[in-house]
């Protein structure tokens, strides 16, 4: 197995996330989502300004490294109904190369150790026919709450919620 580091996101870091987004994106997407949607989308949420202001106010933005970024997510501090204070994961990409290896394994376990019991509940939405993604967080211990509609200038993306509510052995691999 290629060894990967872990690390805070930097500034410097712009340009690979945004490359990771789109092949991720697109390779995930294809065929279900039409390109100028999926365009919106990244240019919405991955332009320079919002990327630079998101790793500046993270709860925790990490990116994973192999000679190159192969992966990144992003947390960000929620207050969820009931005034409940918790993260939001936002993002977890890996590039379709890397995806099935353990890195957005360990992604996520790392963001959740670096923020502590602070981070519970976690939430997350995420596409919902992206089953690949929904298996992953499920298998991780994140548990399906809802869902709700993303309207777009492009097109409309049915969303499903997660969340997580605490730590565990078994959502960080046996270890707090």
């Amino acid at each position: 197995m290629t060894k990967f580091l872990i690390r805070p996101a930097r500034l410097d870091d712009i340009p690979h996330i945004q490359q990771v987004a789109r092949e991720t994106w697109e390779d995930t997407f294809r065929g279900r989502l039409s390109p100028e949607l999926i365009d919106e989308i990244l240019e919405r949420n991955y332009s320079r300004p919002r990327l630079e202001g998101d790793i500046n106010a993270a709860a925790a933005f990490l990116v994973a490294e192999a000679g190159s970024v192969a992966g990144f997510c992003h947390f960000c501090w929620r207050v969820l109904p009931g005034a409940v204070r918790g993260t939001e994961l936002s993002r977890l990409y890996l590039l379709p190369s890397w995806q099935g290896q353990g890195l957005g394994r360990s992604l996520l376990r790392m963001g959740l150790t670096d923020l502590g019991e602070g981070a519970y509940p976690v939430s997350l939405t995420v596409e919902k026919e992206n089953w690949r993604a929904r298996r992953f967080y499920e298998s991780f211990g994140f548990t399906q709450t809802g869902g709700r509609t993303w309207l777009l200038k492009n097109g409309v993306i049915e969303l499903t919620e997660y969340v997580l509510t605490a730590a565990s052995s078994y959502s960080l691999g046996g270890s707090l």
